[in-house]
């Protein structure tokens, strides 16, 4: 077996766990562990032991499917937050978009099955009035790629999730960002509000166009806050349906966060999911931001590796 150009990633968020065996020439995958035991949930486990713990017992897992080879661990997200493994400070900006430029630590060996794994952390950057951990790592492996390297000298970069950042980035460097916080107002909404109701409990619903498109106007000339309860009134009175609600009120969301965009004229650069490219790019459309490009989405899921990839192309690992 050729064991060159391979390491491991671990993307280690609030809610959920990801170790992946990565080709490194080609960025494929090449065996994966996943689990809903993100950093909050070892956090109540009341012992940092429980990060190693954990990992350990994923990396056996992940030695059952593939056979490794004392690969270097490199670890990005929220382990390295105050709720993490081990907190590391934020880099300010503005900052130059290389790994050498951002912080990582190592943090420690792990021995399994007659192995050692060297494991690293990277830490996250701050604005004085915003942070990211995670998504510095997406950005770096974005604008790394070859066919974005025009977008360096001035762009935004849209990382659309839970919290989407707007990146800023100006002669090589990451200057400013703003977190808006689509997707977490969404999940608090259908799960938590009033709203819940007359909203569907499927996380990938089937697109709506028109409904959508309506959501994003209303965002743009009404406002979402009159709005928002339009959701469950319309079920009352007109018998909207669930999916028709729900396609709505991600409109109203998401026109929402891309209206701080209309008086921009930096080109945009969007990675995305599957899940909500469509919407990122119709909306778009609808506000007329241009130029406006939209990375392929089937490598949005390499972002991070190929960030961490950069710190072993730079020898700081």
């Amino acid at each position: 077996m050729n064991y060159k150009n391979r390491f491991i990633s671990c993307d280690w968020g609030t809610s959920n766990f990801r170790l992946r065996l990565i080709d490194q020439s080609k960025f494929t995958t090449l065996a994966e562990i996943k689990n809903e035991k993100g950093v909050s949930f070892i956090n109540t486990k009341g012992s940092k032991e429980e990060f190693s713990n954990h990992l350990k017992s994923s990396l056996t897992e992940l030695s059952n499917l593939i056979e490794l080879n004392n690969e270097n661990i490199i670890l990005s997200g929220m382990a390295s937050a105050t709720i993490g493994w081990k907190e590391l400070s934020y880099v300010k900006c503005p900052v130059e978009i290389k790994a050498q430029n951002l912080k990582i630590d190592s943090l420690t060996k792990l021995e399994v099955k007659g192995q050692t794994f060297k494991v690293s952390l990277i830490s996250g950057i701050c604005t004085k009035t915003d942070v990211m951990r995670g998504e510095e790592v997406e950005l770096l492996g974005a604008l790394t790629r070859k066919a974005n390297k025009s977008y360096l000298d001035n762009c935004i970069v849209i990382l659309p999730g839970t919290h989407s950042k707007h990146c800023v980035i100006q002669s090589n460097k990451l200057v400013s960002f703003d977190t808006h916080m689509t997707g977490e107002l969404f999940n608090l909404l259908r799960e938590s509000s009033v709203l819940k109701h007359s909203l569907m409990t499927d996380d990938a619903p089937m697109f709506k166009e028109d409904f959508f498109t309506k959501g994003v106007h209303d965002s743009l000339n009404i406002g979402i806050s009159s709005c928002l309860f339009k959701v469950r009134s319309s079920s009352l009175l007109e018998g909207r349906g669930a999916l028709e609600n729900q396609n709505y009120l991600s409109g109203l969301l998401i026109g929402n966060e891309m209206k701080y965009l209309l008086d921009k004229d930096s080109p945009i650069l969007l990675s995305a999911s599957k899940a909500v490219m469509n919407r990122y790019q119709l909306t778009a459309e609808i506000l007329k931001l241009k130029p406006f490009k939209a990375m392929p989405n089937e490598r949005h899921d390499y972002l991070a590796a190929e960030g961490q990839a950069q710190f072993i192309i730079e020898g700081l690992v």
